[in-house]
């Protein structure tokens, strides 16, 4: 009886040690991933950059179904709304940034959620 408690109890230990391992990789795998985001961030990121591609897709569809000039002036007016899009945000992190110096708030970074070429200024 006693050994088959000790067989129990060394079993119990041993349960716990990976429990603790398996925790700690875990965590580390997570942060090697994800960065700094957390899990709910990461997914929030992911569904924009699947409704993007989405939408990349429906405009391709567009583009190869009209003819050539409608094509070229649609390719266009999409790149004007992509810029006037990149200016609002720009517009709005400035504004972000002039109250947090306002408020004596470090500035926020300019990277935070981007990863790869978006971060890099490269675009996506």
């Amino acid at each position: 009886m006693a050994e088959a408690r000790q067989e129990a109890l060394q079993a119990h230990r041993e349960r716990a040690r990976l429990a603790v391992r398996h925790l700690r990789e875990s965590t580390i795998l997570r942060r090697q991933v994800l960065g700094p985001a957390t899990p709910s961030a990461a997914i929030t990121r992911a569904s924009g950059w699947r409704a993007r591609a989405e939408q990349a897709w429906h405009d391709l569809a567009r583009i190869e179904a009209l003819p050539i000039s409608e094509a070229v002036q649609y390719v266009r007016e999409l790149a004007a709304r992509a810029e006037a899009e990149r200016q609002a945000a720009e517009r709005a992190q400035a504004a972000r940034e002039g109250r947090a110096a306002q408020l004596g708030r470090p500035r926020p970074s300019t990277d935070h959620g981007r990863t790869g070429p978006e971060r890099d200024g490269l675009g996506v």
